[in-house]
């Protein structure tokens, strides 16, 4: 009885950090514009010191500046252009830092 109330608690206090990654730090740049593959182009997001692409709508307050610091939540993107192109990101959520 009391490993399985030891394995509720664990459950009840970490089960929310699985289902919701933590935000990231990110800089939005402008989006890359290819007329010779529907894969490449995009907008491209620096986090940390990586370079990805995403093809998730953005917000046109986003397209005004060069440049924009933000917080995001991502994953890798599981279409037929993510599984082609290794730094294809899909956006799950995005805000101004």
């Amino acid at each position: 009885m009391r490993s399985l109330l030891s394995l509720l608690t664990f459950i009840l206090t970490t089960g929310c950090q699985f289902i919701k990654p933590k935000e990231e730090p990110a800089v939005l740049y402008h989006p890359e514009i290819s007329t010779m593959c529907s894969c490449c182009g995009g907008w491209v997001v620096r986090v940390g010191s990586t370079n990805y692409r995403t093809h998730s709508d953005i917000p046109d307050t986003y397209s005004k500046v060069d440049s924009t610091n933000v917080l995001i939540r991502y994953q890798k993107d599981d279409s037929p252009c993510g599984k082609a192109m290794s730094d294809l990101i899909t956006l799950r959520s995005l805000r101004k830092r």
